[in-house]
């Protein structure tokens, strides 16, 4: 695939961390558990030194890399009105997980060979780790909510 198709994917993924990085920093401001949002904030670094290593490769493509409004990618769910019950605030965040992982996953046909193998060995695997540290999260609240009740 040429330069072309890759930077436009590239922009777009790129949106997606940023829209990440928002949605978690807003998590992790709202959700009480001092735990909680702790590991939000960490979730929040991740996707932060997603789009860093993103901006990289579209500047080496010779590209100005910044947040563009209303291309594709993967967006974070909004949270609000999701916010007064962890669980589901950790739900959403896991389908957000899920979205970002499919996005990049889908990406890689598209992507000059640079470009695939940055996502294929940096970017997909710390997705899936974020995923994880998202669906392990969600899961012990889950415990918790049903021995409480």
């Amino acid at each position: 695939m040429g330069e072309k198709s890759a930077v436009r994917i590239l922009q777009a993924l790129l949106n997606g961390e940023i829209s990440a990085v928002e949605t978690y920093k807003s998590a992790a401001h709202h959700l009480p558990d001092t735990e909680i949002g702790a590991e939000l904030l960490e979730l929040a670094v991740a996707h932060e030194k997603s789009a860093r290593k993103l901006r990289r490769r579209l500047r080496q493509l010779g590209t100005t890399a910044g947040a563009e409004v209303g291309i594709g990618g993967f967006a974070f769910p909004e949270l609000e009105g999701s916010l007064s019950d962890d669980l589901v605030a950790l739900s959403i965040l896991q389908e957000g997980e899920q979205r970002a992982l499919s996005a990049y996953q889908t990406s890689l046909s598209g992507l000059d060979e640079a470009s695939r193998s940055l996502v294929m060995h940096e970017l997909i695997p710390e997705q899936e780790l974020s995923d994880n540290v998202v669906t392990t999260l969600r899961d012990g609240m889950g415990l918790l909510a049903r021995k409480s009740a």
